[in-house]
């Protein structure tokens, strides 16, 4: 609930402009009256792997099944399928803008694990009509999908975009992409 929370700022701050998610969720994770910690208080993709995803699912049926009169769950479950998806709108501009394609860099669901059941990314890949992963041969947008990771593959190497690139980073860590999420 958290990550979708914090996500939807983000996606607010992309929509009204002149307003930076961090600046927002840094002061939520301070407060001691209402946000209980500051534990998954940084915009950035979707949750992911095997079991988020999934017991979101399970527990927006169980929900509807047990007759509540609303369903939170159903709603996080519409949030991340949302936020995926203007993330992609995004990605879409800036790849019709500038002629280029789009690649996505992270397939799995999280850094060093193969696994992509719920990946984000994927969810992601899903709204654009065309899209590759860990493709590095030409230009593009790149959506670094993946925190703080800085280097690809088994070998470790450092991240090498080729010239006239677009970096798009939605964690707002590297000063050399746009800051999805940062629209001062």
């Amino acid at each position: 609930m958290k990550i979708s929370f914090v996500n939807m700022i983000q996606d607010v701050a992309m929509k009204l402009g002149n307003l930076d998610v961090d600046v927002v969720t840094t002061a939520l994770a301070n407060s001691t009256k209402r946000i209980v910690s500051s534990k998954y208080m940084k915009a950035g993709m979707g949750d992911g792997g095997s079991c988020h995803p999934r017991d979101n699912i399970a527990l927006q049926w169980l929900s509807d099944e047990l007759n509540l009169g609303y369903n939170l769950f159903g709603a996080i479950v519409y949030a991340r399928e949302m936020q995926a998806k203007n993330l992609a709108k995004f990605l879409i501009s800036l790849s019709k803008k500038h002629r280029l394609p789009i690649t996505i860099i992270g397939r799995s669901f999280k850094p060093g694990v193969e696994y992509d059941d719920g990946s984000p990314a994927i969810l992601v890949s899903n709204y654009i009509k065309k899209c590759n992963f860990d493709d590095f041969s030409k230009p593009a947008v790149f959506l670094l999908a993946h925190s703080s990771q800085t280097t690809y593959g088994d070998k470790n190497e450092e991240y090498t975009f080729p010239e006239n690139s677009i970096i798009v980073d939605p964690w707002r860590e590297r000063d050399y992409a746009i800051h999805y999420g940062n629209s001062k």
